[in-house]
């Protein structure tokens, strides 16, 4: 039987995360080239657990794909130093194969 108290063990209303918080995150989006989007993710894949990610859906006909990272805060550092890494790889080979766009506010 439930006592009718309110449980403890709820976690906090997304409203009320700080970047102090554990369970804060930071969004980041980047624009691939299509031909370097499935490597990318598949190198954000095999490092498990530093972000979760999506592509948004591509225009027909787009050269490049949209993709959202949300980062937990204590991993933001590695995260960009991964980025970093693969936009010297991959610009260095193919231009302007990755970069960060402005996340709306």
């Amino acid at each position: 039987m439930t006592s009718g108290k309110p449980s403890s063990k709820l976690s906090p209303p997304a409203s009320a995360l700080t970047v102090n918080h554990p369970q804060a995150t930071v969004l980041r989006t980047f624009r691939l080239r299509k031909e370097v989007a499935a490597y990318v993710c598949n190198i954000l894949e095999s490092q498990e657990g530093i972000t979760t990610f999506s592509t948004i859906p591509p225009q027909a006909g787009d050269p490049h794909r949209d993709l959202k990272l949300l980062i937990p805060i204590g991993f933001v550092a590695e995260v960009e130093a991964l980025m970093n890494q693969l936009k010297s790889e991959l610009n260095l080979e193919t231009g302007d194969a990755i970069y960060e766009l402005e996340n709306e506010s």
